[in-house]
């Protein structure tokens, strides 16, 4: 989450993102499920089953995230710091404390 924060920071200090949409991203494409699999790998929980809810499920929803961040790069000069693996383990981990 701080490479979000970093970015919004160097997005607001420059006047060349006036008015423009920006993603902030990484560089590898990811299947959906990648993102469960690591918050269930860093919970540790045991006997999870992964399944897809029909009735919750939209044939418009995304099978892969790919973001292209490159005009963000260009402009403020920022890339990310933390690896995926870090930010959802640091992102469970908040959760897991605001609830306990």
């Amino acid at each position: 989450m701080l490479d979000i924060v970093n970015a919004y920071y160097l997005l607001m200090m420059t006047d060349k993102s006036d008015g423009k949409v920006f993603n902030v991203s990484g560089d590898n494409p990811h299947e959906m499920g990648v993102y469960t699999d690591m918050l269930l790998a860093h919970s540790k929980l045991e006997g999870v089953v992964k399944e897809i809810s029909p009735k919750l499920f939209r044939p418009i929803d995304i099978y892969y995230q790919h973001g292209d961040c490159q005009e963000l790069v260009d402009i403020t000069g920022w890339k990310p710091n933390y690896t995926l693996e870090q930010t959802i383990r640091d992102l469970l981990d908040y959760w897991v404390k605001k609830i306990s």
